[in-house]
């Protein structure tokens, strides 16, 4: 029997987060395979499961996605079946013309700030 794989595609302020390592984590909490990457419209999660599982996991990434991102489209679908052995971040994909929303700047966390005022850190002094 070959698995089900389904292709979830979110749109909004998606790159840029922490989205790609975050589906990473949930993926591989769920035991699901497949991939994640970036293109030029949003991000793109390709994965085996079952119908109520695509379903539920979809629902889990966008309910606890990272709190800088904002998730303005979402869309599962079924797709053509693919065998996976593990799940992956691949490269991104930046073929098309960019159809998604840029992410500001954001302040330096704490441990950030700690790591650049320690004259013993690597990073001292070195805000980039």
């Amino acid at each position: 029997m070959h698995p089900t794989t389904y292709h979830l595609h979110l749109t909004g302020q998606v790159q840029g987060v922490g989205f790609r390592p975050y589906v990473w984590r949930i993926a591989r909490q769920w035991g699901l395979y497949g991939w994640v990457n970036n293109s030029a419209d949003g991000v793109h999660i390709v994965f085996n499961a079952t119908a109520d599982t695509a379903h539920d996991f979809a629902a889990a990434v966008i309910a606890q996605a990272p709190v800088l991102s904002r998730i303005t489209g979402q869309q599962l679908s079924q797709v053509t079946d693919q065998v996976f052995t593990t799940f992956a971040i691949v490269p991104s994909d930046e073929a098309a013309i960019p159809d998604l929303l840029i992410t500001p700047d954001f302040a330096l966390c704490a441990a950030c700030r700690k790591e650049l005022h320690d004259d013993a850190n690597r990073r001292h002094q070195y805000p980039l």
